[in-house]
């Protein structure tokens, strides 16, 4: 039901008029599904890209409130676009969740180390994207 209906006040006390989005991922059919969660959450601003490096092109370009990515895309994955970001890009503090299937402790510890916001299980429901987006948005 989450999906069908639009939830405006998902967010409740959070500003969503005019945030904008980055939506990275590989598969489109991950960024549609992602796009439509954010967009049931009210989140209207969303850009999309298809791997790390177009998603470089659209942060050196566009300012963004909330980067979501996937860990494993090609050219460059989720990892390497997080340190990017914090090391290299004008939105170094931007909150960034990382979405991912991935399951060995190591590679995500790195992910963390590289300085992700939040890290999200893929598939994910409404709910904890939701809660997730909250504690990223209000930090």
């Amino acid at each position: 039901m989450e999906f069908i209906t639009p939830d405006e006040d998902a967010l409740g006390d959070i500003a969503l008029d005019g945030m904008k989005t980055l939506v990275v991922d590989d598969s489109p059919l991950a960024r549609k599904h992602i796009g439509r969660v954010l967009g049931n959450l009210g989140i209207r601003g969303i850009a999309m890209a298809e791997n790390g490096m177009q998603a470089v092109g659209l942060i050196d370009s566009t300012f963004f409130d909330l980067v979501v990515t996937d860990y494993n895309m090609p050219e460059m994955d989720g990892e390497n676009l997080t340190r990017f970001i914090r090391e290299h890009s004008t939105q170094c503090s931007v909150p960034i969740l990382m979405v991912t299937s991935q399951g060995d402790q190591s590679r995500l510890s790195a992910v963390q180390q590289a300085g992700v916001s939040g890290i999200c299980d893929k598939p994910f429901d409404t709910l904890s994207v939701r809660k997730m987006i909250r504690q990223l948005l209000v930090a």
